[in-house]
């Protein structure tokens, strides 16, 4: 399967699927990239687990970390590998040569941060960095990689043996053009029955297939201090500014992991002190799952509901011992959940603007409604005010005095409706203009026609067919039928009531899997190939609903990182990213803040101007 950095570089150049249209979904977003297209798919990470889960190899080994290059020509392995110390590597050590290689495209020069939960498995005893050359060696003459270094360890180590040992097992032409960072095994354990020592290793490989691996640090990632749920609880509120934070209470790890959240939060105050502001007022929830592997979710709530940052047992997933981020100048490395919470702040962020303005409507909303109240409070006690005054016979005070305070009720109701009015104005100016959304809205618009005309076409074909074969295919063709009416309702929503996505989406499935159902016992049944074309047409109508749903919605915060991404023509340099870029663009923002955050020297050296637009504050303007 094509690398990350081939999905980059060919994106411009790849040939629509015939169920996709190639024109423009909407300013900034590339229609090429979409969920079925993208440099972290399945079939990468069976690759993966093939290759880091198997049987540990006999006699292979790892290479050096003083700059050792690759050479091409050393005999290949005989048996077991050599029981001789690895050679020292020289000084000024000359480049590898470079094995013949077939043309490739011109790719971006940034590397794609791979977050692929990857475990190298166990280094035989006894295997040697002399050995390990030679199988690296063997990969360059099959093209895999084109020369191979290590950096940080000393000749003749265990951890260069351990350090070569992760680039032969990852040296893959499909990780060209990526970076890994894991906590992995450096050495073997004292005793059996120890646990082997660990390190913090970056594994690079170029464009070009040049592979290096860096011991960045021996050990795990650096602890973080830790503090009681009382006492974080309590600087979360009182220094982040969080209206609560609940959900720990009788969780086993809650001490440790509201430590970790603290230490992500202490980090986001040093390095963007502006941001904090972000978070006050928001609600911070611990949940034990937010559906499928979702980590993390941010609300900016609404007019009647508080804003939101919850985190699910994934991000604090005890299995993720095998990931870390930062090691670079000025990027102290730190453990996987930092990114997970930071990401979710980078939400927060993006909606900053957007949940203050909602704050202010709600509040311009009660103060109407206040207003509202008293004149209707007023008004039922007119009647009986009235009947009094005339009792004391003191109507003509009475009357004056209802024009006095008749005159400052409709004062207080017109300011009320100005203020409502300019909280309206103001909640709109942090939304993209009409003008952003407007390609979406008639590419749906011409999606729902095809949808409609491909669903009349195939119930007009399928009812043409023998009854036993309707029969056999009619739970498919109401699948087919619910899903229409969910994507509509979905599309005509102009309340937003909740959930009506989910259900359109829930509908998609079940109608796949009812045609599942229906191929496994008939592969060729007459009814697939004339309800494919509405199937095929239903999924494109619906992926551009949900693509103009948020491009309505979009901030003009994030649209300003979107026009970043188009106009220096950007990769979505990690497989989340990349994976929601059509309809969410939000997430790339999100996982471009954290990235500045945890790991600037990976967005510095490898995306210069991401890294520019949040180092100089443009994200704020």
């Amino acid at each position: 399967m094509p690398s990350f950095q081939d999905t980059f570089a060919q994106k411009q150049q790849s040939s629509l699927a015939p169920a996709r249209v190639n024109e423009q979904l909407a300013p900034g977003l590339d229609p090429l990239l979409d969920l079925r297209q993208t440099f972290g798919n399945q079939a990468m990470r069976e690759l993966v687990e093939a290759e880091t889960q198997g049987a540990p190899m006999r006699g292979s080994g790892l290479l050096h970390a003083d700059a050792v290059p690759g050479t091409k020509n050393a005999p290949a392995p005989q048996g077991p590998a050599p029981q001789t110390p690895a050679p020292q590597a020289p000084a000024s050590p000359k480049p590898a040569p470079q094995a013949p290689a077939s043309p490739r495209p011109a790719a971006p020069s940034g590397l794609a941060l791979d977050r692929t939960r990857t475990r190298l498995g166990e280094v035989e005893q006894g295997t040697t960095a002399t050995h390990m050359q030679v199988l690296l060696n063997a990969k360059i003459k099959a093209q895999e990689i084109t020369s191979f270094s290590v950096k940080g360890v000393q000749g003749g180590s265990a951890a260069e043996v351990f350090l070569l040992m992760a680039i032969y097992r990852l040296g893959k032409r499909p990780r060209w053009g990526t970076e890994i960072d894991l906590v992995t095994a450096i050495g073997w354990p004292a005793k059996p029955a120890d646990l082997p020592p660990q390190g913090l290793v970056t594994l690079r490989i170029d464009a070009q297939g040049a592979a290096s691996a860096e011991l960045v640090a021996a050990g795990g990632t650096p602890p973080v201090p830790q503090v009681t749920i009382v006492d974080g609880s309590a600087r979360l509120t009182t220094e982040f500014g969080f209206a609560g934070v609940s959900g720990w209470n009788g969780r086993p790890d809650a001490a440790a992991e509201i430590s970790i959240v603290l230490a992500a939060l202490e980090l986001l105050r040093r390095q963007a002190p502006q941001d904090v502001a972000a978070l006050r007022g928001v609600e911070l929830i611990r949940v034990s799952a937010l559906g499928g592997e979702t980590a993390g979710e941010y609300s900016p709530g609404s007019q009647t509901r508080t804003a939101t940052l919850k985190l699910a047992d994934r991000a604090f997933d005890t299995r993720n011992q095998v990931q870390f981020f930062g090691g670079g100048p000025g990027s102290p490395p730190v453990s996987a959940p930092f990114q997970t919470v930071l990401h979710e702040v980078g939400h927060a962020v993006s909606k900053e603007l957007l949940r203050a303005a909602m704050e202010a409507k709600r509040s311009a909303l009660s103060a109407q409604e206040a207003v509202r109240q008293t004149m209707a409070t007023h008004s039922a006690g007119i009647e009986a005010a009235l009947a009094e005054a005339k009792k004391r016979r003191k109507l003509q005070k009475f009357m004056n005095e209802q024009v006095v305070e008749q005159k400052k009720r409709e004062e207080a109701s017109t300011l009320a409706d100005r203020r409502v009015g300019q909280a309206t104005d103001a909640l709109n100016a942090t939304m993209v203009s009409p003008d952003i959304a407007r390609p979406s809205k008639e590419r749906a618009a011409a999606m729902k026609g095809q949808a409609a005309t491909a669903l009349t076409n195939a119930l007009t074909a399928w009812q043409k067919l023998p009854d036993p074969e309707k029969k056999s295919s009619e739970d498919w063709v109401k699948a087919l039928e619910a899903t229409a009416a969910a994507i509509t309702a979905f599309a005509t929503d102009t309340v937003g009531v909740p959930g009506l996505e989910d259900v359109a989406i829930k509908s998609a499935a079940d109608r796949n899997r009812r045609l599942d159902a229906l191929r496994r016992p008939s592969p060729r049944h007459p009814a697939i190939a004339l309800l494919q074309p509405a199937v095929q047409a239903q999924d494109a109508w619906l992926l551009a609903e949900r693509i103009l749903n948020r491009a309505e919605l979009r901030t003009r915060r994030l649209q300003k990182f979107v026009d970043l991404v188009t106009t220096h023509k950007i990769p979505r340099f990690t497989e989340y990213a990349h994976t929601n870029w059509q309809v969410e663009p939000e997430e790339f923002f999100a996982e471009a803040y954290s990235l500045w955050l945890v790991d600037p020297h990976f967005l510095k050296t490898n995306w210069r101007v991401v890294y520019d637009f949040f180092q100089n504050g443009e994200y704020r303007k």
